[in-house]
């Protein structure tokens, strides 16, 4: 009763009782076993088959035998629990020998004595015990299955074919027949058969038409073949002759793969309503339910079930399983601890308990850490003693040993999880990272990992991720030698041919490698068509060569195979856009987001596609639409504000954070998120309102350091560092580790009086606290800024060589200590010891590449681009390297090739790359050439990055090419183009051509913010301010304004004399919008403003706001002393300070370097003059007669 109540534990302890009175009772020993084993508690399963199987033997009168001793089957099992010991194995060989003379027809005992001998790496006397299992137990699809596994993998598929078809022909017809035909269409389909799989099935369905498991088998399947007709007609059969589970679960399938998820979830409800406490039906229902209504729906109903059962086992891990990832997974803790104390033999709820506490020991610092890694390490002791072999397990004990500094265990017992389990891959990466630094115990780790795969009978599903990972560690040449390693255990497998192509692809193979290795993945894509990586794969080498039909065509029959590969689906509509088709591409993405409306990349890629082109209203719909579909996901909301406030539509920004602060009322994210969307709302939202919001954000999670982070910022950008600093102080207490708040202080301290000193006091918080990753980043970018070479060395002493795992520490304190003196043989192979470290890491060997060529080492920086190009030869980053190395050797034609590759690029990085290739051809003599190649490339259709058009524009000094440029681009409609060749021209003062083309393109110029700005500029520039002003005077009605906008209207009035309009603009644009190089200038002039309009309170109360920003000005010097002095004029009375600050501001406009002097001078003789005495006044104007 207990048992089938889901009260698993309790029944365990029945059974256990009930044996220990009745030990002979085969029904009770059968009924234990399965027990303890459904509660993973190996340890107790082993000592209870033990006591089973070594128990005296009984009088026995069956049979004529004299005595009666354990089954075989029994001494068979115990010796396959002692297998997952490699130290048992001997003892286990021995029970397995008694087994055999006990039972010498037991199949069961063959079977075991294959694994072992298999475990043991002896496949080939593995054969024979696997063909008497399959023999000896003719109805068994498992040990068949091992059978004719263990001789496709020595190279003798054909004979396996044919056993299994005689199988067929012997078992298939009478009852139970539908086994050994599944098992044979299955291992045709394994063994790269396609078309033979399917014939055989049809056969199969025409000999049993009334065969319900058969024809749900069939659905799938057929299904899978896009065989639609014969997996519709096999699914009527299914529901005619077919189990309960069988059909529902085929008419589930039918419905996720045509993409009706709701008729799925009838399906799936209609199911566990006859079947209300099955598992399979369960996971069913919560899968499409969180599919259709989002996981807090999925959570909600798992909730329900649970209160409804509350001491079912099965509705608690379901419930266990919901929370994760969520934001309440901090509620698995309580019920895992209550599950393992109503029940301490439950492995599974241990092994969950300890991830939960490996999670937040690893991510404690001091006092609390010590506290976390003692309940984390007594949690991990448990687990070892209730299932000391469980591959989770012995990771857990990897972890703890890593935390407790014990290296070379952390790396044994990483090994151990994945031998234990070799699809195992994060453990493999596990112990490579304990590795780190020592690669020769890392290498060690690979023949283990292979001797592992070596044991697996089922296909190499993990050989792509491990083969990337060994090739993150150790190159291309390292992982390309184990892949043909891992072949010869598995000769002829898919996964092998698809991590060959994925190594090909991201390692840096290259056109000339993937060449000769298409023809065989094309190969292995025939010969295993439902393979839904292998064609993945392809389709990324035809994208590679830029075979962009065929492309599209190996992405459509993936679809078509496997519907809900949602990668294919944007890779197909990037496709699809680069040849044009945009309205295939958003049907593609349309597609992708109907048919798991749950991923929100594919939201993203939709939304991304409208926006390249130019539908932001669409857009913003979409986003809509993603934000009520997966409610949950902050990105998706912060994204759609981000657009909304992109367009200008402030209101709509302000409604959409309202609704998400109101969603989630006591979600501290939402809550950040509505006040950053307040502070962009340009006069929506006063700054105490945004106070508010921030202080509310901070009540709900006083922990949530992003918060804090940010109001500190949102007080400092206001000038109110005081109250910023007096904030992280009372904050300091909330924190059970203040070591962020520390820092922020110091930061803060920085931005209101800068100095070397917070260098200084920074150094000292990292002596205390070196694990403190965020603060090793400033302090060596404040000591590159500021200076203080002095405390640096007995400073990054303190670095822990693996913080984080960032490798960008690393390379700032090794480039510190250079630039402070270190020798440079030291630094050359600390680095180099980095590099062999870190060999795939793009920032460690491209700076130690700049470094190099900084030191005209071109040969050595040579050296390390070739060796790190296995990684990724046609990366952007790389070919840029090696257009500047080109440049330096003065070597054109390497150059230009480079450079014409690296233009070809597209992608995040791209732009950047072709920036710094600019930069290299500039200072040789190719840039003219290189200018060339990108304006003929665009010219002649070639799609290449747009960036490199951009940039070639800002680097070319040819007015006659950009003038050609503006009319093709103005021509096309390319607004983006036509404002950044005008903003060219104005660099090159060509502001006549530039107004000359606003007269007949007014459009245009209106369009754009960037031509827009560019003929406000124009005018500027020919001296016609009126005519300026007016033109950028609705900057506020533009959606995508910056700051530097504002200054050039600022300058505008100022020099067109209208001194309160110019005044007001500069306050609006550092009130709304971000502050950016310009805000010290634009500060100047807008303070400039109000006094020249003599509103001297304005110029008071606005120095009071914004003057900490002039701090920033290295520039207009005597302007901001003047402005200085007329601060201190307001505020001063004395006669003799009066004096000073008159004749240091006159001296200031005598030099000519003040701006507008004489209106500045009118304003500070009319606030001057009424300070002064009759006399005063008298002897002033005699000085001013004589001067």
């Amino acid at each position: 009763a207990n048992s089938l109540a889901g009260e698993y534990g309790q029944s365990t302890e029945e059974f256990l009782r009930l044996l220990n009175e009745f030990p002979q009772c085969v029904r009770l020993q059968r009924q234990v076993l399965s027990s303890v084993g459904a509660l993973g508690d190996t340890t107790r399963l082993r000592k209870t088959l033990h006591k089973i199987v070594t128990r005296a033997p009984l009088p026995g009168v069956e049979g004529s035998r004299d005595w009666i001793y354990p089954e075989p089957h029994l001494l068979s099992r115990y010796a396959a629990e002692l297998m997952h010991n490699a130290r048992l194995h001997k003892e286990a060989h021995r029970w397995l020998r008694r087994a055999l003379v006990r039972g010498p027809l037991e199949g069961e005992v063959y079977f075991d004595l294959g694994n072992l001998l298999r475990i043991q790496n002896k496949a080939e006397s593995a054969l024979l015990p696997f063909r008497f299992a399959a023999l000896l137990d003719s109805g068994s699809e498992y040990t068949s299955e091992a059978y004719t596994n263990e001789l496709h993998q020595q190279g003798r598929t054909e004979e396996a074919i044919k056993w299994l078809q005689e199988r067929v022909k012997k078992y298939g017809t009478g009852v139970g027949g539908t086994g050994p035909w599944i098992t044979l269409i299955e291992r045709l389909e394994f063994f790269g058969r396609p078309e033979e799989a399917l014939d055989e099935l049809r056969k199969a369905r025409k000999l049993r038409p009334e065969d319900g498991e058969l024809a749900s088998f069939a659905t799938s399947f057929f299904g899978f073949f896009g065989r639609e007709d014969e997996a519709e007609s096999a699914l009527v059969d299914a529901n005619r002759f077919g189990r309960s589970a069988d059909k529902y679960l085929a008419q589930i399938k039918r419905h996720i793969a045509n993409g009706r998820l709701e008729a799925a979830l009838d399906t799936a409800e209609t199911w566990r309503a006859e079947s209300p406490q099955s598992r399979v039906p369960c996971d069913q229902v919560l899968r499409l339910r969180e599919g259709l209504s989002g996981p807090e729906a999925a959570l909600a109903l798992a909730e329900e079930w649970h209160r409804q059962s509350p001491q079912h086992d099965m509705f608690e891990e379901l419930l266990l399983g919901r929370l994760t990832g969520t934001s309440r997974a901090a509620e698995r803790v309580p019920l895992l601890q209550a599950r393992v104390k109503r029940n301490p033999h439950d492995a599974w709820a241990w092994r969950e308990l300890a991830i939960e506490l490996e999670s937040a020991a690893s991510i404690s610092k001091g006092q609390q850490h010590t506290r976390k890694l003692s309940s984390f390490e007594k949690v991990v002791r448990r687990c070892g003693s209730v299932s000391p072999e469980h591959p989770v397990t012995l990771q857990l004990q990897a972890e703890l040993a890593w935390l407790q500094g014990k290296a070379d265990q952390a790396i044994d017992f990483a090994a151990r999880s994945f031998e234990a389990d070799s699809f195992r891959v994060e453990a493999l990466a596990r112990g490579l990272d304990f590795a780190r630094g020592q690669r020769n115990k890392a290498l060690a780790l690979l023949p283990r990992f292979r001797d592992a795969l070596a044991r697996q009978r089922t296909q190499l599903e993990q050989a792509p991720e491990a083969a990337s990972l060994i090739a993150s560690h150790f190159g291309r040449a390292i992982a390309e030698g184990e892949i043909l390693g891992w072949s010869k255990s598995a000769p002829g497998d898919p996964w092998l041919v698809q991590a060959r192509a994925e190594l090909l692809i991201d390692r840096g193979g290259g056109i000339d490698a993937l060449g000769p290795f298409v023809p065989e993945l094309e190969e292995a894509v025939r010969r295993y068509p439902i393979h839904p990586g292998l064609r993945y794969s392809l389709a990324n080498c035809y994208f590679a060569m830029l075979r962009y039909d065929d492309v599209v065509a190996t992405l459509n029959e993936l679809l078509s195979i496997s519907p809900s590969y949602m990668s294919a689906y944007t890779a197909l509509a990037d496709v699809l856009q680069r040849l044009e088709r945009p309205d295939e591409a958003e049907q593609i993405l349309r597609r992708a987001v109907a048919r798991n409306p749950l991923h929100a990349g594919t939201h993203h890629a939709l939304v991304d596609f409208l926006q390249a082109c130019g539908l932001h209203t669409q857009a913003t719909e979409a986003l809509s639409e993603a934000c009520t579909r997966i409610p949950n996901n902050m990105t998706l909301w912060e994204r759609r504000i981000g657009l909304l406030l992109q367009a200008n539509d402030l209101n709509a920004a302000d409604q959409v954070s309202r609704e998400l602060a109101e969603l989630y009322k006591d979600g501290a994210y939402a809550q950040l998120i509505r006040a950053q969307a307040m502070r962009e709302l340009k006069g929506l939202a006063t700054r105490q309102q945004v106070d508010e919001a921030y202080r509310r954000a901070m009540d709900l999670n006083t922990e949530f350091f992003d918060v804090v982070d940010e109001y500190a910022d949102f007080l400092c950008d206001q000038g109110q560092f005081s109250v910023a600093r007096k904030m992280l102080l009372e904050r300091r207490s909330c924190f059970s580790d203040p070591v962020n708040i520390d820092f922020k202080v110091i930061e803060v301290d920085r931005r209101a009086r800068p100095g070397r000193e917070h260098s200084t006091r920074l150094a000292g918080l990292l002596r205390s606290r070196p694990d403190f990753a965020p603060g090793w980043r400033a302090y060596f970018a404040w000591v590159e800024e500021d200076g203080g070479a002095e405390h640096v060395r007995t400073t990054v002493n303190h670095l822990p060589a693996n913080l984080d795992e960032d490798v960008s520490l690393q390379c700032d304190k090794l480039a510190l200590l250079l630039a402070t003196g270190e020798p440079f043989e030291r630094i050359s192979n600390d680095w180099s010891q980095l590099i062999s470290n870190f060999p795939d890491s793009m920032e460690v060997n491209l700076r130690w590449f700049e470094i190099l060529l900084d030191r005209r080492m071109y040969q050595q920086a040579d050296d390390v681009l070739q060796v790190y190009a296995q990684h990724g030869a046609d990366a952007p980053q790389v070919l840029a390297r090696q257009v500047a190395l080109a440049c330096l050797r003065k070597d054109r034609d390497a150059a230009l090739e480079f450079s014409g590759r690296l233009w070809m690029h597209t992608g995040g990085e791209a732009g950047r790359s072709a920036y710094y290739a600019f930069n290299a051809l500039k200072d040789s003599r190719f840039l003219s050439q290189a200018i060339t190649q990108v304006f003929n490339m665009r010219e002649t259709g070639v799609r290449i990055m747009r960036s490199a058009v951009m940039i070639a524009v800002d680097f070319t000094p040819n007015i006659k090419s950009l003038h050609s440029l503006l009319a093709s681009a103005a021509t096309e409609g390319d607004l983006e183009l036509v404002g950044v060749v005008l903003g060219r021209l104005i660099d090159l003062h060509d502001h006549g051509h530039v107004l000359r083309f606003a007269r007949s393109h007014a459009d245009i110029c209106q369009s754009n913010t960037g031509a827009w700005c560019a003929v406000g500029w124009a005018h500027f520039e020919a001296k016609r301010f009126q005519a300026a002003a007016n033109w950028l005077s609705d900057w506020r009605q533009r959606a995508d304004v910056e700051l530097s906008n504002v200054f050039a209207c600022v300058c505008a009035n100022l020099d067109s004399g209208r001194f309160e309009t110019a005044w007001r603009d500069g306050v609006d644009g550092l009130e709304t919008l971000n502050h950016d190089n310009t805000a010290p200038i634009l500060v100047r002039n807008t303070l400039l403003g109000c006094w020249l309009a003599g509103n001297v309170s304005e110029f008071e109360l606005q120095f009071s706001r914004f003057g900490h920003l002039l701090l920033n000005d290295q520039e207009s010097g005597p302007t901001i002393r003047a402005m200085n002095c007329a601060l201190r004029l307001l505020q001063c009375e004395e006669a003799k300070e009066l004096k000073r600050l008159d004749k240091e501001v006159k001296a200031i406009a005598q030099s000519g370097a003040l701006v507008l002097p004489k209106p500045f001078m009118k304003t500070w003789d009319r606030v001057l003059l009424p300070k002064l005495t009759w006399w005063q006044r008298a002897i002033r104007a005699a000085d001013i007669r004589l001067t």
